[in-house]
């Protein structure tokens, strides 16, 4: 992957998480859940090709969401290490990220 920067969309209902989470979609949300969201960025050429990385408690709908389009999906709880292996799939995790997820884990 090239150093270009690249715009990170975070979608999650929960403000601690959005401290420390990039790339990621949670499913289950208030107002649009995590598979419309998936629904709605691939009918936008805008957004199509952006990575989503999705979190869920929901054991049964990850063939789905990744058959949707999705690029990684994780179980909550999540793992700070195996989130931070996913994103950097997709963005670099710099130091500060890092440290991001290290005050989650003191939570």
């Amino acid at each position: 992957m090239s150093d270009e920067r690249r715009t990170v969309l975070v979608v999650d209902d929960d403000p601690d998480i959005l401290e420390i989470v990039t790339v990621v979609l949670d499913l289950m949300m208030p107002r649009m859940n995590g598979v419309d969201v998936i629904a709605a960025m691939k009918r936008d050429p805008a957004l199509a090709t952006m990575p989503v990385v999705v979190i869920s408690g929901n054991y049964h709908t990850e063939q789905a969401v990744l058959a949707m389009g999705a690029d990684e999906y994780l179980l909550k709880p999540i793992d700070v290490d195996v989130l931070l292996h996913a994103v950097s799939r997709f963005v670099r995790v710099g130091r500060r990220s890092q440290e991001a997820a290290d005050d989650g884990q003191r939570c």
